[in-house]
């Protein structure tokens, strides 16, 4: 669990300093997902910050795409897999109508 007091943030009671560094999924060949994450992690970074351009996920209307390289779940799960945090991603969520929304995910 994700709390903030007196300026600071803490994760199950632990002081957590967000260090986020943005990997965009669908801008990087998913066989190079690893690499990146592996190289964000090695430079300090504890967060991964991605994108999701939903009209990329759904350029027809009710029809959607995450597959190849457009799979966040697949990216998610490597994140996680590669021991970042459990509040490791913040997704930036923005929808043909111009609303966008940040999310904080935990795994």
């Amino acid at each position: 669990m994700l709390t903030a007091k007196n300026g600071k943030f803490y994760l199950n009671g632990k002081e957590f300093k967000i260090i986020s560094g943005a990997i965009h999924y669908f801008r990087v060949f998913p066989e190079y997902w690893r690499d990146r994450l592996l190289k964000l992690k090695a430079a300090g970074f504890n967060t991964v910050e991605t994108y999701v351009c939903w009209n990329m996920h759904e350029k027809q209307k009710g029809k959607f795409d995450f597959s190849g390289i457009l799979d966040l779940e697949k990216f998610l799960n490597l994140a996680k897999d590669l021991g970042f945090s459990p509040l490791s991603a913040l997704l930036h969520i923005f929808a043909p109508s111009g609303i966008s929304a940040v999310f904080p995910i935990g795994f």
